[in-house]
């Protein structure tokens, strides 16, 4: 029996009963309006500075982006051109820089810097992804489950939410829906056509941003153990070749460009300790919790249960990839809510067996009741929609580029500046054109002590070890200034004010009192 006539045969919901599937036209109506909406939905706000959700990493983004554009810029100011590279260059390395360069591109063609150019390419890889997931849910279930899933996966809040900003997560989750797409039509019917096409897909995804092989990769075995058999597996060609590409594209990607040196070290071996702290696994629990009800949840992992046995290979791996990527970053996985973006279409593709069920009961109810789930199904994707609305149009930024480009106008030239500031320093690096040092901000000194680190008891040696060579401070958080007595009353007591105005005081650490 081959992949794909075992599906049909054990899918739930596989049979001639369908409740989306015997409207052609409707079907396909309903899905033009889903995935038009839900792009619509996430331009909302569109120009709005990219400070609304994780501005830090966004602005990460940004500033590499702005590097790459006036790098291709012909005729730039040479002044501007060398502090945009040099700022582009001082930014931690942490993946391939493919989005970047495909919004400073696109920059280059918009001639000028649009920050929210960035904003419409992850909406829309998200977009991408979603047909791609409708595509591989209707594989393993029929048709209905695949509307379920990618109404979740469009419309659910942080879902909208994430994919809009300006980082790799969304064209990663695109390239793990397509990676995964493509292996399930090459295990319904082996071809060395499909084994190629899933091997260069699955390793691009991986290349876009390391962390998805660690849900590719548990699929992708499960998967091809429970069509081809264990011992087959082995010596199959199209395997090893499918696997082979998975690995030697990001490999040599990586080699090319590089890692930060001691990232494995810092991120993953330095907070190994958490692991055995309760609450790291509760507060990773209650960032899912935000991210989808914990009753959605529930549901999805009952799919696991229905499906069939391809179906359970990629659920099952999707969720044990998952758990496994959370406890090897755990830092990130229970203090980033972004890091827990893949668990979006995990979810959906668990509903997909569900309701692939219920449907096809309801397919066999009269159609006022029909008539009534489709109403409700509506009223389902509308409100999680009017919420995500609610958010995108609750802050405006716009005034914040002008203000920090102000400030950093207003900075000395004649030494270095070591900065309490907003965003890790960024969004004066980025609005400002300033480059700082970063005093650590209370999460940061929290952060010392989960990778097993020691804060310096010592207040007046830690402060004159990490402002050495400084000749200023600068103070743009002053909630974070209040949330450190010692500092503010050393710098206070001992340090003449520079300079100050809006939003900001500058120190002067060269003249002690």
């Amino acid at each position: 029996m081959t992949a794909s006539s075992m599906a049909s045969a054990n899918t739930p919901g596989s049979g001639k009963t369908s409740y989306f599937g015997r409207r052609r036209l409707g079907l396909i109506a309903f899905l033009v309006v889903m995935f038009f909406g839900a792009f619509g939905l996430r331009l909302i706000n569109l120009t709005n500075p990219p400070l609304d959700f994780q501005p830090m990493r966004q602005l990460h983004g940004a500033i590499v982006a702005r590097g790459m554009y006036y790098q291709m810029l012909p005729g730039a100011d040479p002044l501007k051109r060398a502090a945009a590279m040099a700022e582009w260059h001082s930014e931690d390395l942490f993946e391939p820089q493919i989005d970047e360069r495909i919004v400073a591109i696109t920059y280059l063609i918009a001639g000028g810097e649009y920050p929210w150019i960035a904003r419409i390419y992850s909406a829309l890889f998200w977009i991408i992804g979603g047909l791609f997931l409708f595509d591989l849910a209707r594989r393993l279930t029929n048709v209905d489950g695949a509307v379920a899933a990618t109404a979740f996966y469009l419309f659910d809040i942080f879902g909208v939410i994430a994919s809009r900003s300006f980082q790799p997560d969304p064209f990663m989750i695109m390239g793990l829906l397509a990676a995964l797409w493509s292996l399930v039509i090459w295990l319904e019917a082996p071809s060395w056509k499909w084994s190629l096409l899933a091997g260069i897909i699955g390793g691009i995804a991986i290349l876009i941003k390391m962390v998805a092989v660690f849900m590719l990769g548990p699929v992708a075995m499960a998967a091809v153990w429970v069509v081809f058999g264990f011992k087959k597996a082995l010596v199959n060609r199209q395997v090893w070749a499918a696997a082979g590409l998975m690995v030697v594209i990001p490999l040599v990607a990586f080699l090319f460009n590089g890692q930060p040196s001691g990232f494995f070290d810092f991120w993953v071996l330095k907070f190994r300790g958490l692991l055995a702290q309760p609450s790291f696994y509760f507060t990773w629990l209650g960032i899912v919790r935000s991210i989808a009800d914990l009753g959605i949840v529930f549901v999805s992992l009952a799919g696991l249960f229905l499906a069939d046995k391809l179906g359970k290979a990629v659920l099952g791996g999707l969720w044990v990839g998952f758990i496994l990527y959370g406890l090897v970053f755990p830092e990130q996985i229970h203090t980033h809510d972004y890091y827990n973006l893949p668990v979006v279409p995990i979810i959906a593709l668990g509903l997909a067996p569900v309701a692939a069920l219920a449907l096809a009961k309801l397919s066999g109810q009269p159609r006022f009741w029909q008539a009534a789930f489709l109403v409700l199904a509506i009223g389902g994707m509308i409100y999680p929609s009017w919420l995500a609305r609610n958010v995108l149009v609750s802050s405006d930024y716009h005034n914040e580029g002008a203000a920090w480009l102000k400030m950093g106008h207003a900075m000395p030239t004649d030494g270095t500046i070591i900065a309490l500031t907003h965003d890790s320093g960024k969004r004066i690096k980025y609005y400002g054109w300033k480059d700082v040092a970063l005093w650590p901000s209370a999460a940061d000194l929290t952060l010392t002590i989960d990778r097993g680190g020691n804060n310096d008891t010592n207040f007046d040696h830690f402060f004159t070890t990490t402002t050495s060579g400084m000749s200023y401070f600068l103070v743009t958080q002053f909630g974070e200034f209040d949330a450190q007595p010692q500092l503010k009353a050393l710098l206070n007591d001992h340090y003449p004010v520079y300079a100050k105005g809006d939003g900001y005081v500058l120190y002067d650490l060269r003249n002690k009192k």
